[in-house]
């Protein structure tokens, strides 16, 4: 992965697309899951207000010009990794990057369209569960 120009540490950890929807009354709504991801990005932005807007102004300054990477780098709780009889669970992280394309997009104010898919990872840790993201203009 070549350097990234901005990273995001520690965002929450989104809900996979499968628990972001649910049908009620014949209408497709977000979940409350789903609802509680967008709040906690909401509050990134209201307390990380001086850091978000130097990294709107940076992607701002290229914008039309060029894609933007996206390197998306999944932590997860060890003992949420594994059944209680050893078997790996699916992490589904595939499923869980859409969620964290507009939630970047949300924080950076750069339409998720200019998003170029990069890598996913995903590590063990002793913290809570989280993301982090690796940006930088598509070259």
């Amino acid at each position: 992965m070549e350097e990234a120009e901005i990273i995001l540490y520690k965002l929450p950890m989104p809900p996979t697309i499968n628990k972001s929807l649910m049908v009620a009354r014949g209408r497709m709504i977000h979940t409350k899951e789903s609802r509680i991801f967008k709040k906690q990005i909401e509050e990134i932005e209201l307390y990380s207000f001086s850091e978000i807007t130097k990294t709107r102004k940076y992607f701002a300054e290229h914008r039309g010009e060029r894609f933007i990477k996206i390197h998306v780098h999944y932590f997860f709780r060890a003992d949420e990794l594994y059944y209680k009889n050893g078997k790996l669970k699916k992490m589904d992280c595939h499923n869980r990057s859409k969620a964290v394309y507009d939630g970047v997009s949300t924080l950076i104010g750069v339409d998720d369209r200019y998003f170029v898919p990069g890598s996913y990872q995903l590590s063990p840790t002793n913290e809570p569960s989280h993301v982090n993201v690796y940006l930088s203009i598509y070259q």
